[in-house]
């Protein structure tokens, strides 16, 4: 059997507005299964201090999908290569998930450490 990830997200939105846009926003929740050449995932709770920190790749040798959740109530975290800070997990809660293709992931916490849960899935 082939290795695979599948994936559903569900959106919704209410918010004050101002405005003739219909509320509340909902996108129609998706679903979706993504075909993985790999066979590796790692991961795990880590503290991510201020400065730059890699991410264990464990056994994987090319990082394919990376997903984060900041467990942080107040600090976010940077996600990206070292130099590029590809995008933030913001205060704890939502997840952030995204192809990674650009080396061994980077992570590092703004103004004081935070623990984050994290998983990467093999190219």
């Amino acid at each position: 059997m082939a290795s695979s990830l599948s994936v559903t997200t569900r959106l919704t939105a209410t918010l004050d507005f101002a405005g003739t846009d219909t509320q509340p926003f909902q996108i129609p929740q998706t679903a979706w299964t993504l075909a993985m050449a790999g066979k590796y995932v790692t991961g795990g709770t880590i503290t991510v201090p201020t400065s730059d920190t890699t991410l264990s790749k464990g056994s994987i040798t090319t990082v394919g999908y990376i997903y984060v959740i900041n467990l942080d109530d107040t600090n976010y975290v940077q996600v990206g290569d070292g130099t590029n800070w590809l995008f933030r997990a913001l205060p704890a809660g939502p997840p952030v998930m995204g192809f990674y293709d650009t080396g061994t992931p980077h992570v590092k916490a703004h103004t004081n450490a935070c623990d984050i849960y994290y998983a990467l899935f093999e190219a």
